[in-house]
């Protein structure tokens, strides 16, 4: 019922984006709400130093999952692809924009993250542990990516210090140093947007969520039938909750 309004005043955020500052910061926000733009952030045990934590930087920022989907020709693949345009301009609509202007954004979105994916190593060479684990100074990553200032990106996450980060493909963030220059501002914005929306595509109204699930579920994993409503919340309250929950049994 409440359809897009939960999402508005992050809806807001990103529309008052009017720089490359303001972009990256929204960015990095949008990591702290449940959404994963532009690359993957996480924090978990460093892999060389069990008694530590570490900040992870990877590749990401991917509707379809993995770089295969965007560039695969297999007939397969090629039908998501053509659904997943489809997706993104029915979504569009869903949200409240025009078909020329869904049509528009959803080019806009699929050529976004095509580069993105074009960027991003192949399934098979994200197998190899020691290739994907490159231990940088934050002054290093600085260096490498000159557009983007990492303290300022992980204090606005809400870590605050951090003196290294483990990056996994340190190519991905060269490419994406050049993209938040390359592209234009307004691009980024329908980017980000659709990101948004799509991260919370689940427990939006009943349109959207029905045709979140159709694509994801349907077209990309032939699941025909939705489970019932209090079935999914269960599910999420056990997802969310398992362990408290647990321990009132």
């Amino acid at each position: 019922k409440l359809g897009l309004s939960p999402l508005k005043a992050d809806l807001n955020k990103i529309k008052a984006i009017n720089d490359v500052p303001s972009l990256l910061n929204t960015i990095a926000y949008l990591h702290t709400i449940g959404a994963n733009p532009a690359f993957s952030l996480y924090v978990g045990q460093d892999d060389k130093n069990s008694a530590k934590y570490a900040v992870f930087l990877g590749q990401g920022g991917l509707g379809l999952g993995n770089r295969d989907y965007y560039f695969n020709t297999d007939k397969e693949t090629v039908n998501i692809r053509t659904e997943y345009v489809k997706h993104l301009q029915k979504m569009g609509q869903l949200i409240g924009k025009s078909t020329d202007v869904a049509k528009t954004n959803a080019a806009i979105i699929l050529k976004l993250e095509t580069e993105l994916a074009k960027n991003s190593r192949k399934l098979e060479a994200l197998r190899d542990p020691i290739k994907n684990y490159n231990k940088m100074s934050i002054a290093q990553m600085n260096s490498a990516t000159p557009n983007i200032n990492w303290q300022q990106m992980t204090a606005t996450v809400g870590i605050k210090n951090v003196d290294t980060v483990i990056v996994g493909q340190p190519e991905f963030y060269k490419a994406l140093d050049q993209m938040v220059k390359s592209y234009s501002v307004e691009d980024w914005k329908t980017y980000l947007e659709w990101d948004l929306v799509n991260s919370y595509a689940s427990y939006l109204n009943n349109a959207i969520e029905k045709q979140n699930f159709y694509f994801y579920s349907t077209v990309m994993s032939g699941v025909k039938e939705q489970k019932p409503r209090w079935k999914r919340i269960v599910e999420q309250t056990d997802s969310s909750l398992g362990e408290l929950i647990g321990q009132v049994y």
